[in-house]
């Protein structure tokens, strides 16, 4: 399947709505604001995570402004509470803008279905969502396309992703009150494939004054390690120490150290990490690209990157088992 310039303009259906996640408005909102209201109540304490390890507590009243999350992208069921952790942060901040500046959230997001060389933008113009239809930012995409280096989806590739569009629902409802008031000025998906050390500085560039605009906010699409025979990765941690250990114990521990090496902001210890492991963090050349448009941005201690809540779809105990991580992060900027 080739990615083509739509011939006109179009809505792009909630395509995974009614399997991934609900597609009963009343229902997927109780859904979202009840996961909203317990990452509010259990923030800030180091309880349990229901998957035997407990997160780290982190103080955030001196990180600054937040800039960027880090959410999955699987089903509700599994990993939508991970991501209220997030999305509480990224609500908040929309709330708290003091300038009237029409707001826009990016969202960069992998492609697990077309074989994509570069970035890519939507042709869409708007999103629907159980909660409401989200306008697309067209100025900026077209400002972005006028480059010249990215790839105009087909209908079908748009709406065969997922990583995309399980972001939006928490959007809308942390963009709610900006849509009534006619302060959002829209999404900027782009999904991001395989890209050469120069695509990524090239798409730095560009989305660099993005980052460093305080109207703009970022969400980066990810699920971490996807460990188990069906999906051809079955790390084990080689320290005949941890030998005994079972093996969800070992895919934690990868997972932090790949967070531990996005919380350092360097984009080559990053690489270093996923060559090193081979963790498959789906999310991880979007993630690479964040990482990069922040050193495009000036880099320096400006920058805090935070990982908030760590959760796993099952946990494993032989290699006929298998499972997905999921993370919730945020970057803040001072």
């Amino acid at each position: 399947m080739s990615a083509t310039a739509a011939a006109s303009s179009w809505k792009r259906r909630a395509s995974h709505a009614g399997s991934w996640y609900t597609d009963n408005a009343s229902v997927l909102e109780k859904q979202l604001t009840d996961w909203l209201a317990n990452a509010s109540k259990s923030s800030g304490s180091n309880e349990d995570n229901n998957d035997g390890a407990s997160d780290p507590v982190v103080d955030m009243r001196d990180c600054g402004s937040l800039k960027a999350i880090i959410s999955p992208h699987a089903g509700y069921r599994y990993s939508g509470s991970v991501a209220a952790y997030s999305y509480r942060l990224l609500a908040q901040a929309i709330d708290s803008l003091s300038s009237n500046a029409p707001v826009r959230v990016f969202i960069l997001a992998p492609s697990h279905h077309y074989r994509l060389n570069g970035c890519a933008l939507s042709s869409a113009d708007c999103l629907a969502t159980p909660l409401g239809d989200l306008a697309v930012d067209l100025a900026t995409v077209s400002a972005l396309n006028s480059a010249g280096k990215f790839e105009i989806l087909s209908r079908n590739c748009d709406e065969a992703e997922h990583s995309v569009e399980m972001q939006l629902p928490y959007v809308a409802m942390a963009t709610a009150k900006l849509r009534a008031s006619g302060r959002f000025a829209g999404v900027v998906p782009i999904l991001v494939g395989q890209c050469s050390p120069a695509q990524t500085a090239f798409y730095a560039d560009l989305l660099a004054p993005h980052l460093l605009d305080p109207a703009s906010l970022f969400v980066v699409s990810s699920d971490f390690c996807h460990w188990g025979r069906r999906f051809r990765y079955t790390w084990r941690d080689p320290d005949p120490q941890r030998a005994g250990e079972p093996i969800w114990q070992g895919i934690e521990r990868l997972d932090r150290l790949g967070m531990r090496a996005i919380e350092s902001l360097e984009a080559g210890q990053f690489a270093d990490y996923l060559d090193n492991f081979g963790n498959t963090i789906c999310g991880r050349k979007p993630i690479a690209l964040l990482l990069s448009t922040l050193a495009a941005a000036g880099g320096g201690n400006r920058w805090t990157m935070r990982f908030l809540r760590y959760a796993q779809s099952s946990k494993c105990f032989s290699e006929e088992d298998s499972s997905v991580s999921y993370a919730a992060g945020a970057l803040f900027s001072r």
